[in-house]
């Protein structure tokens, strides 16, 4: 079994789309669509006659990076409203073609081709309104990116940054401004087994969460879940009670366990 990957960053200006491939050099850009292409399987719309193509995909499965025994084409275009994406799969062998029985999504256990795309950050500020007892005009400034690293189809690595202010307009006071970071990793060693680790740091709550999840899927239906978590505070023991600390301590633990079952009848 074999997984072509196209793996892109998406950058969205107006209607402007610039797609670049995982390894090239210079950016794909996409044709305009006149008329949207048909949904139906086949690539004799007159956009994917006019499309531009990109090809020289690598495996990512079972042997990363490695050339592919048949070619893989992937073209691309755009309108107003979507992108789109279509491949031409070519197969030597075409009496070899076939699909396994499974749930949507899950297609591990046969000759696929995905794409990724991920749009990394975002940013605004202006007028907003701080909703309390007594609310009151401010400033507000949010900002978030994120950063995807996937070596492999088993492993996947997410980094991520959240960060929120705001500002009283009467005065200029600051009311609150903290930052929340994320890290997620997955690992999917075969397609029964799958662990997922999760650590995130809240500046505003002062707080460390760390969090682990196992999970077995036999079949569609049938799993098992197993995780265990830490949250971690900036507090400290006065001898009589928990006090606002600078050092990070375990304040709360949990184990979780969950098992399903499917019964076909």
């Amino acid at each position: 079994m074999t997984a072509n990957c196209l793996r892109f960053s998406l950058v969205l200006t107006g209607l402007l789309a610039v797609v670049s491939p995982l390894g090239a050099a210079d950016p794909l850009r996409p044709a305009r669509a006149a008329i949207p292409p048909v949904i139906d399987g086949l690539l004799d719309d007159a956009v994917w006659r006019q499309a531009p193509k990109v090809t020289g995909f690598k495996t990512v499965t079972p042997d990363f990076g490695k050339p592919t025994a048949d070619d893989t084409i992937a073209y691309y275009a755009y309108d107003a409203a979507n992108l789109y994406f279509a491949f031409r799969a070519l197969e030597g062998e075409p009496a070899k073609i076939k699909a396994s029985m499974a749930s949507r999504d899950t297609i591990q256990s046969d000759d696929f081709v995905c794409l990724q795309l991920s749009i990394e950050g975002s940013a605004s500020h202006g007028a907003a309104i701080y909703y309390a007892s007594q609310p009151f005009a401010g400033r507000s400034t949010r900002a978030s990116a994120s950063v995807v690293y996937q070596p492999s189809e088993q492993w996947s690595e997410t980094l991520s940054i959240a960060y929120a202010s705001f500002d009283r307009t009467a005065d200029g006071t600051r009311v609150y401004n903290y930052g929340i970071f994320r890290s997620r990793t997955t690992f999917q060693p075969n397609r029964f087994l799958l662990f997922r680790g999760i650590v995130e740091y809240n500046s505003f709550r002062r707080q460390l969460l760390t969090d682990f999840l196992a999970s077995f899927t036999y079949i569609p239906g049938t799993v098992v879940h197993a995780g265990y978590g830490s949250l971690y505070e900036r507090t400290r023991w006065d001898g009589e009670r928990y006090m606002p600390g600078s050092s990070l301590a375990e304040s709360r633990r949990g184990f979780f366990f969950k098992a399903s079952y499917l019964w076909r009848l």
